[in-house]
């Protein structure tokens, strides 16, 4: 990932993979990284870098995806690190024979495979719900359907 200068932490500027990439990419051998640490690595600039830092962190806590170490007198207290649904999040892949299906698929097919992906929706984790829900939001926007 090329460094750049960034203002804030938004989805539109960064996104929820590029976020969770920089915390497995800057965490130490047990996968620990300090606030600091990751606002320092992804360049985010300004007085408030640590804190708008903290805010997405918190964000994705809330989401399943980091957790924060609480456990008194561990060196790493206070840093974070990907849960296992963070892991998954960056580590799946589709095959190539996957994305050549969805890339060859006609509107009409497109809009029976989004019902097949809302019919399952309902079983998914709250956490994995909410996280293809900003990513669904994200793709929309950048494709210039707002």
């Amino acid at each position: 990932m090329a460094r750049r200068t960034l203002s804030s932490l938004q989805l539109l500027e960064f996104t929820d993979v590029e976020f969770l990439h920089a915390v497995a990419d800057r965490g130490d051998t047990e996968g620990w990284v300090t606030t600091e640490e990751l606002a320092s690595s992804i360049g985010l600039s300004g007085d408030r870098r640590n804190q708008n830092t903290g805010i997405r962190l918190a964000w994705m806590r809330r989401y399943g995806c980091v957790e924060r170490n609480e456990t008194p007198g561990d060196p790493n207290r206070g840093a974070w690190r990907l849960t296992e649904l963070g892991e998954a999040l960056i580590g799946s892949s589709l095959r190539a024979s996957q994305m050549r299906m969805f890339a060859d698929m006609d509107e009409g097919q497109l809009w029976e495979a989004s019902q097949v992906v809302g019919n399952i929706l309902p079983g998914m984790s709250d956490p994995g719900f909410h996280m293809l829900r900003r990513q669904w939001r994200i793709n929309i926007y950048r494709g210039g359907r707002r």
